[in-house]
């Protein structure tokens, strides 16, 4: 009957673990899960049906963090807040008033209203921030050596590397891009070295000192060492 698919909607929308209010045309607030509520504690007793979307991000701005707030004053805040809850802005992502961190999301309605989708990605973002800095220590240090870094996805197969490699290799990055080590042009090794590599590649363990000769662009051999560590993602990926 209309009465249980209704129930079903409704209990479906309770059970997200994802924070999702609904606002009709005036942007006042027709819905809300619980997620959303607990997403916004220190205003939570404010977000009740009928209350305005502007109303509550002026609540809010005393308890936003300060990287949210950006030296911006309330009107300044307020404005921008609203705007891309209206507007087709592309999500993003902020720290609540807690430690956790929220991507948002609001997307305009067929009717006019507007839905708001609040999801927390702590974790995914901690480990992108966690990936830059290393990131950044490993291109420091290939640049103080002379020597380059690369990254590879989890097929094997060259997806990033720092400037240096076209110095060590003689030819444009984009060259390299897509292809495992082993196919590198010209590409020799060990076997017994080349089963170790593989091996730990497979079991995503560390390797080092990994010896292999590879072709320059010119023709000339280039033998190269390499050490490398599977850095892991948040879904073992």
């Amino acid at each position: 009957t209309l009465q249980e698919r209704a129930g079903f909607i409704e209990g479906a929308f309770s059970a997200m673990s994802a924070g999702v209010a609904v606002w009709d045309t005036q942007d006042r607030l027709v819905a809300c899960n619980d997620a959303f509520l607990s997403m916004y504690g220190p205003v939570r007793e404010l977000i009740t049906v009928g209350a305005r979307y502007e109303d509550l991000v002026r609540a809010y701005y005393p308890h936003a963090p300060v990287e949210v707030i950006a030296g911006r004053s309330l009107e300044q805040f307020v404005r921008d807040s609203c705007r891309r809850h209206s507007g087709p802005e592309a999500p993003e992502i902020v720290r609540n008033h807690g430690d956790r961190w929220m991507k948002l999301t609001d997307a305009r309605t067929r009717q006019g209203g507007v839905v708001s989708l609040r999801v927390d990605v702590t974790e995914q973002h901690l480990f992108e921030i966690e990936t830059r800095k290393r990131r950044k220590v490993m291109d420091d240090l290939a640049e103080l050596t002379y020597d380059w870094f690369w990254r590879t996805d989890l097929t094997g197969r060259f997806v990033e590397f720092n400037g240096l490699v076209e110095v060590s290799f003689r030819m444009p990055v984009g060259s390299l891009l897509g292809k495992r080590r082993e196919e590198l042009t010209g590409f020799e090794a060990d076997p017994e070295d080349l089963a170790h590599y593989r091996a730990c590649v497979e079991s995503r363990r560390p390797f080092s000192w990994f010896r292999f000769r590879a072709l320059r662009g010119d023709g000339t051999a280039l033998w190269v060492a390499v050490t490398g560590r599977p850095l892991t993602a948040a879904k073992g990926t």
